[in-house]
């Protein structure tokens, strides 16, 4: 009887052993796999704000190399002619002006003032400028 009874107490704490090892085991893991991912994943958050930021950068520059040439020009023509030669140039499909407000008008002339203003045509549509 007294062997019978050491045999179901040291299976006892081998189960028990056993069961807190994996409950070890599985909060290593856990923390493990968490750790790691947010290490990528604020890597790639890195990755992604330098290569905006570096967009965002050329974007401002060339806008601001493009402004004086087209204060200065005096008619639509010119500015149409310059923006068609940029968008060879350069591959984009549109062109916007842009204010510090949110305020856009395209090459076009779809344009919205304010934040709630819908979009309008230059040819005679409501709200033309």
């Amino acid at each position: 009887m007294r062997k019978r009874l050491i045999a179901v107490v040291a299976t006892l704490a081998l189960i028990v052993g056993l069961f807190v090892a994996g409950a070890r085991y599985y909060v290593f893991v856990t923390q493990t796999i968490h750790s790691e991912s947010t290490a990528h994943l604020t890597e790639i958050y890195h990755q992604v704000n330098q290569s905006l930021h570096s967009l965002v950068g050329r974007n401002w520059g060339a806008m601001r190399t493009w402004t004086p040439y087209l204060r200065d020009a005096k008619d639509d023509d010119k500015i149409d002619a310059y923006i068609e030669a940029l968008q060879q140039e350069n591959g984009f499909t549109d062109f916007y002006f842009i204010s510090r407000r949110g305020e856009y008008q395209t090459a076009a002339g779809r344009h919205r003032i304010g934040a709630g203003g819908a979009a309008s045509q230059r040819a005679g549509g409501p709200g033309a400028v």
